[in-house]
């Protein structure tokens, strides 16, 4: 999976301590961080480079844990991304985690922030260390597990992933939201197409509209907006389902259009949890249209 995600020019290197203590976490979100981290060591190595990936194991009490001193201390299973890319300005790395903010001309500034949206509901923590120049690593920590019964579970074990094997097409423009969005997609079980722009939609929309169940539509795009695009399907599909996706709230979409059954809106930044219950819920039927 990894070496889809990076160019031929990135060297993977990949170092796993085989005496890992067990964590409760939900497999697909921690993929989802894979994932970004992998896609942003890509983006911070244009000319290509070295991408390390490393597990371990580290002890922390409130001396080791540093600018995290409030975490509690016990055993931590450790996850390193680091690449010898562009690097991070320091002034810049308090910032990386934040919701829209992005360093790249093109980008929405999501993916680290999902990355520790997800870390955060597991009770872990990420680090960043960083130097201009020089490349970038990034240090997930999650709670060790030494004694779990089958009655402990925690909030990523009751979280339930919805699978299903029909067809989606997902309509993005921004490049590694699309590629991040379609492999998470495809760990559900589903076939997926992909289009980088409204009038890319259309065209394979009307390719494939008798095999394609639902559409995931991005709302702000250029050359054709998710509107646009979701009215020209429906004269193609009358019937067919389309699950906007959008960084801002759901009055971007005008309320008539939205109080159609076959209508469905999810707002980023979102877990892998979340979109597969929206995804199912549509393709079930039971949409119900809470954010």
């Amino acid at each position: 999976m990894i070496r889809r995600m990076v160019n031929e020019d990135i060297t993977i290197e990949l170092n796993t301590e085989h005496a890992l203590s067990p964590v409760c976490a939900d497999i697909s979100q921690i993929n989802q961080v894979i994932l970004n981290l992998v896609v942003n060591a890509r983006e911070a190595m244009p000319q290509g480079g070295k991408f390390t990936l490393e597990t371990s194991m580290e002890h922390l009490n409130g001396s080791s844990a540093g600018k995290h001193s409030s975490v509690a201390e016990g055993e931590y299973v450790v996850l390193t991304a680091k690449d010898n890319g562009i690097g991070i300005d320091r002034e810049l790395q308090n910032k990386i985690f934040e919701p829209f903010f992005t360093t790249k001309e093109q980008g929405t500034g999501l993916g680290l922030s999902v990355v520790y949206g997800i870390i955060k509901q597991h009770n872990g923590f990420i680090d960043v260390f960083s130097e201009v120049g020089k490349g970038t690593t990034f240090k997930v920590y999650l709670p060790a597990q030494t004694a779990v019964t089958s009655t402990e579970t925690t909030a990523a074990q009751k979280g339930e992933l919805k699978r299903g094997s029909e067809t989606i097409l997902i309509v993005e423009d921004d490049k590694i939201l699309r590629e991040l969005l379609s492999e998470t997609v495809r760990t559900f079980g589903y076939t997926v197409y992909t289009a980088s722009n409204g009038i890319e939609g259309i065209e394979l929309f009307n390719e494939h509209s008798g095999a394609i169940d639902i559409v995931l539509l991005d709302v702000i795009m250029p050359k054709l907006g998710g509107r646009e695009t979701y009215e020209a399907m429906k004269k193609i599909k009358p019937s067919v389902s389309v699950l906007f996706v959008t960084g801002y709230g759901p009055s971007i979409i005008d309320n008539n259009i939205l109080s159609d059954d076959s209508v469905g809106i999810i707002q980023k930044p979102y877990s892998a949890e979340v979109i597969s219950k929206k995804i199912r819920d549509m393709l079930d039927g039971s949409l119900s249209q809470v954010m």
